[in-house]
């Protein structure tokens, strides 16, 4: 079915997800999905959206900002741009799978770090929030090195194109230089998240392919051709640690001491 198959896949295998999971919840769940319990109430979709719109920001201003890097890489004429056009997609597509795996890493952290600040135990939350920063840093660290190392295999995996290989290697050696910072951003996002802070989540998730990354598009392909196009996510990349880490930084300052208990709580000890 060609193009259109490839639509109809995603479609069916999201239905297929919602009905594994339907089924799930309806046989193990402690917490049964009714309807009849289902009562809309304002301040409830008000804590969904805020709690949701830092996810909204991260995938949503991600797809505009590929649009972008797609059309700024289409401006190089001939066969040319269908190469650098291929090269950056294949780029997004590898880097995407680290994305996707600190993603994952950063959605286990919010169990450990929303219980923890609920119950007033904040150091331990500045502390899971670096141990994850350890773990998640030397873990993308080496997938860097081996990135950079075996950038041109890489590439070829997907196309094995000469000119392609040659923009796509360029483009993702020079992600690899700064995807570490990823770890913070990404980590950083979740902990504001979870904590409440959903509006400065919200900036530092549209930060890296939104905030920064579009606005890097249009001026940096305009200065060095198609090495801005390459560069354009290892800039924005550079320029959104650089706008999470303080904010981090400031919020886990107020994490060296746990919180008073609640005046309820010590009555009912």
């Amino acid at each position: 079915m060609g193009v259109a198959g490839a639509a109809w896949a995603t479609s069916v295998s999201q239905l297929v997800s919602f009905v594994v999971l339907l089924v799930l919840n309806r046989r193990c769940a402690a917490i049964k999905v009714k309807l009849s319990r289902f009562t809309p109430q304002l301040h409830y979709f008000y804590k969904i959206f805020t709690g949701g719109v830092p996810s909204l920001c991260r995938q949503g201003v991600g797809s505009i900002a590929t649009v972008l890097l797609n059309l700024a890489a289409g401006n190089y004429g001939g066969a040319s741009a269908d190469a650098a056009i291929a090269a950056m997609g294949v780029v997004n597509r590898i880097s995407m799978f680290a994305n996707s795996a600190l993603i994952g890493f950063g959605q286990g952290f919010q169990p450990v770090c929303g219980t923890n600040y609920g119950a007033g135990k904040r150091t331990r939350v500045r502390q899971a929030f670096y141990f994850c920063i350890r773990l998640g840093g030397g873990t993308v660290a080496a997938l860097s090195v081996l990135g950079f190392a075996f950038a041109p295999q890489l590439i070829r995996l997907f196309r094995d194109d000469a000119d392609v290989v040659v923009i796509g290697t360029a483009a993702l050696r020079a992600q690899c230089l700064t995807l570490v910072l990823t770890v913070w951003i990404i980590l950083c996002t979740m902990l504001l998240q979870t904590i409440g802070m959903a509006w400065q989540a919200s900036v530092v998730a549209a930060a890296r392919q939104g905030l920064f990354l579009i606005p890097v598009v249009f001026v940096l392909p305009r200065l060095l051709g198609l090495a801005g196009v390459e560069y354009a996510q290892p800039a924005a990349d550079l320029l959104a640690f650089a706008l999470a880490l303080p904010m981090g930084l400031s919020v886990l300052k107020t994490f060296r001491s746990d919180a008073p208990r609640p005046a309820h709580a010590l009555r009912e000890e």
